[in-house]
């Protein structure tokens, strides 16, 4: 197969620069060196006042518990929740101080302000919403098809009519939630499996008369892929990973899809997704599945810079993005043996290897149908220690498997500008960075190559461009 130069056709624990170029990913590491007491899965985790909130079932499996964190051994804080939720949360200031607002789908939504713990009781049968957000002053809660919102600015208050609660029936089980900019007010998206509603207004009155205008009845979100990413929200429906734009765009959904690319890991595995992250300091958005594996799509504006594949040994079951106490980006996640780890930290998946791999497009470095001698791979390459990753090369669309493996050292820090002007090479991208060559002397019309590293120690690297040297010879006939 040929594509573009700087495409790949595989790809894994690698991800796409802002600027252009694939860096192999961070690890991640255990947020706390303790374990969140219990058994079984994380049930939930959040963000509140710099601090991390888990949730887990108590030994024994009759109850739930939530735990606080600062990093150095969890500390329970609220215990005998109904166990086995799958919690959701929303910090939201309804009075001057912002409180942590969640869900489970077996529980009551409750509020926590970092000190008291308070049932919210909205006097539906079944009073276990399973979604939650605060919108306009309001506190929304979904209860399958049900849209129940609060009174103003009193989400524990009574739920009534009369104070200036209500319900709006969706027709379809809600999936989630997004805050959009659109009419006067702003506008609260409505996702169900397959329907999409838009919500305006700013009170009781609107909400019930005029607000809820249905945005396609096809076009729905999966639960817990819902992300919003500046002015712009990610969600993965049927069609594969959607882009919805501000109000003035709603219209052609089928020009929102954004994962043609990865159209087959969508449709065989958008059933097991579990969870999604935005990582803003690199305008990254994440989908987890089930078994550990993940997809990775770097933005630039609206535009999807390129996919990766990824995978984690310990599968993220529940995620938060957040800051810490300093304001830095923080994002955490929950996994099946009870820890939590935080993304974006250290060489290793929390001690275990990271296996990172990329099999570049095969090109003919502009002579088509010309036996070409190729002499030497020059890689742009930057990393901020020295480490040593290893490439084979491949020919005439042959397989990698048993290809010999050639070692490539990269050292620390940066270097001067790759000289891009040399008979007989082809540039597939240039950068600020320092150059390594491997050779690779062979002959063929076609060349790729697999780029690969395992290791639980070595620094993230870099690869910005591949410049192949090489005598072109005759024409094939």
């Amino acid at each position: 197969m040929s594509m573009n130069p700087g495409k790949l056709l595989a790809a894994k624990n690698l991800e796409c620069k802002i600027e252009g170029g694939y860096a192999r990913i961070q690890g991640y590491a255990k947020f706390d060196s303790d374990e969140v007491p219990g058994e079984g899965d994380i049930l939930g985790v959040h963000i509140y006042n710099g601090k991390i909130y888990a949730f887990r079932n108590a030994v024994g499996g009759a109850t739930a518990v939530m735990f606080e964190s600062e990093g150095e051994g969890w500390t329970s804080k609220k215990t005998g929740l109904t166990p086995d939720g799958s919690y959701e949360f929303d910090s939201y200031n309804f009075s001057g101080t912002e409180k942590m607002y969640g869900v489970s789908g077996v529980h009551k939504a409750f509020e926590w302000d970092g000190t008291t713990w308070t049932d919210i009781t909205t006097g539906m049968p079944d009073d276990t919403p399973d979604h939650i957000v605060g919108h306009q002053n309001h506190l929304f809660l979904a209860f399958g098809p049900s849209l129940q919102f609060s009174s103003l600015g009193d989400p524990t208050g009574t739920w009534s009519v009369v104070t200036g609660a209500g319900e709006i029936l969706i027709g379809d089980g809600i999936t989630g939630f997004a805050k959009v900019a659109g009419g006067s007010t702003g506008a609260l998206l409505t996702f169900s499996r397959n329907s999409t509603s838009v919500l305006y207004g700013s009170s009781a009155s609107d909400f019930v008369y005029s607000a809820m205008k249905e945005y396609g009845r096809k076009v729905g979100a999966i639960a817990g892929t819902i992300q919003q990413i500046g002015s712009r929200v990610k969600f993965i429906d049927d069609r594969g990973v959607m882009d919805f734009a501000r109000s003035q765009d709603f219209g052609d959904f089928q020009d929102a899809v954004q994962s043609n690319l990865i159209k087959n890991i969508i449709s065989t595995k958008r059933t097991e997704v579990v969870q999604s992250c935005v990582i803003r300091a690199k305008s990254q958005y994440r989908v987890f599945f089930s078994d550990g594996w993940g997809v990775a799509a770097t933005l630039d504006g609206n535009k999807i810079q390129g996919w990766t594949e990824i995978y984690f040994p310990n599968p993220v079951k529940k995620v938060v993005s957040g800051e810490d106490s300093t304001g830095n980006e923080l994002i955490v996640f929950g996994s099946t043996d009870g820890y939590i780890y935080q993304m974006e930290s250290g060489d290793s998946f929390g001690g275990n290897n990271i296996e990172a791999y990329a099999l570049t497009a095969f090109t003919n470095v502009g002579y088509l149908r010309r036996d070409k001698r190729f002499r030497r791979a020059l890689f742009d390459m930057q990393a901020t220690d020295a480490t040593t990753i290893q490439v084979r090369p491949a020919y005439k669309f042959e397989s990698i498997a048993g290809l010999t493996y050639k070692s490539l050292s990269i050292i620390g820090g940066r270097g001067g500008v790759l000289g891009t002007g040399v008979l007989g090479s082809f540039l597939l991208g240039a950068s600020n960075i320092n150059e390594g060559a491997i050779d690779i002397a062979d002959v063929g019309d076609f060349i790729a190559l697999h780029i690969y590293s395992d290791s639980s120690t070595d620094p993230v690297w870099e690869i910005d461009g591949v410049t192949y040297e090489f005598i072109p010879g005759r024409l094939r006939r």
